[in-house]
């Protein structure tokens, strides 16, 4: 099963992830012409060019510029901070047997251990607009008043390894969220990325969207959900980590169908603003019930919080919920806070998952 923000954060909880995806010096050579296949860089040194070959000698300096001139089967690494950050506009696609990749790559200094190793910040947002078949991986990500990742209009879109948090004191008005998928977007999928303190969502998708999987995520700290669900089709939300949401850690509603599995669920949210502070852990609506599969997930919640609301009704415990409704056979409550540490023998947590949860 699965303060401080931005790089402080990063940087704070950075020894308990391996993010490490190999030197520069191991990164293949470039095609000097960016219209085949190859691979194109974005670096911040002196001899960066964005009106030059995108090559591992005269890289990009802008992620912008590799993003206009990349093509099916053409990868972009990003080595270290651009120099140049702010918004990125993806509008190339890529093919299902040729697709695009924007990742990090981060350098391995001599004497850093692996588990220091963080992606690189992009100092920035971004934005798929109308694509299909593009990986995005391995970035840190600060945003403030706009979302740090919209997918709009997009199809086969991958977005793995992201570490995103929200900047700005939690009072803010601008409800962001930390990924959007909007009502036009499918085949989606947010895996093994950490978000926190979104002022909105960790991580939304909207009325429309379908074929959505969000899975292995650590999602912490948001003002309203951490995944909320509306109105989508097949959404697959499992092994998630849903850490003190201000209001339910996963929100399911507007007849949306869902797999809801292999998820821990803790804590209240403990912001200075914070809406619904004794929401449910795991909410679904009427509307939503009957096309909900809720199974093998894990509560380590404080008093004074619910574990499900499902139907308008709430539960405080896994066996009157499933007493009532016939979901979470193998659920588990009250696990304690030995959860997240897997050389803990004695948690409960060990072996109670779905092998088969998709």
């Amino acid at each position: 099963m699965g303060g401080m923000v931005g790089t402080s954060r990063f940087v704070a909880l950075a020894a308990s992830t391996l993010v490490v995806v190999g030197a520069l010096a191991g990164a293949p050579a470039a095609a000097a012409d960016t219209g085949q296949p190859g691979t194109l860089y974005v670096q911040n040194v002196d001899w960066c060019s964005d009106t030059g070959p995108g090559t591992q000698d005269v890289p990009f300096c802008s992620v912008q510029a590799a993003a206009d001139v990349v093509v099916p089967g053409q990868t972009v690494d990003i080595v270290g901070p651009p120099r140049y950050g702010g918004a990125v506009t993806i509008t190339r696609s890529g093919t299902s047997s040729e697709p695009i990749t924007f990742q990090g790559v981060s350098s391995d200094p001599i004497g850093t251990s692996a588990a220091l190793i963080l992606p690189p910040l992009l100092g920035g947002t971004i934005t798929l607009s109308g694509v299909h078949d593009v990986h995005v991986s391995n970035l840190q990500l600060d945003h403030t008043t706009t979302d740090a990742v919209d997918v709009k209009g997009s199809q086969d879109v991958v977005l793995d390894r992201l570490y995103i948090a929200q900047q700005g004191p939690e009072d803010a008005t601008a409800a962001t969220d930390g990924v959007s998928v909007d009502g036009a977007s499918s085949d989606v999928t947010v895996s093994r990325s950490k978000i926190y303190d979104s002022h909105g969502n960790a991580v939304q998708v909207a009325s429309g969207a379908h074929d959505v999987t969000v899975t292995t995520n650590e999602l912490e700290g948001s003002r309203y959900a951490e995944i909320a669900v509306s109105g989508t089709a097949t959404a697959d939300l499992t092994g998630n980590t849903l850490d003190d949401a201000c209001g339910p850690g996963l929100t399911i509603d507007g007849g949306s169908s869902a797999t809801a599995e292999n998820n821990v669920f803790t804590g209240v949210g403990h912001g200075t603003v914070c809406p619904a502070p004794t929401a449910p852990a795991f909410s679904v609506a009427a509307d939503s019930a009957a096309s909900v599969t809720a199974d093998y997930n894990a509560f380590a919640l404080d008093s004074g919080r619910s574990e499900y609301s499902w139907g308008g009704t709430g539960y405080t415990a896994v066996a009157a919920f499933t007493a009532a409704t016939g979901q979470g056979a193998h659920d588990l409550d009250h696990v304690g806070y030995a959860y997240p540490d897997a050389t803990d023998e004695n948690s409960p947590v060990i072996d109670s998952a779905d092998a088969d949860a998709p």
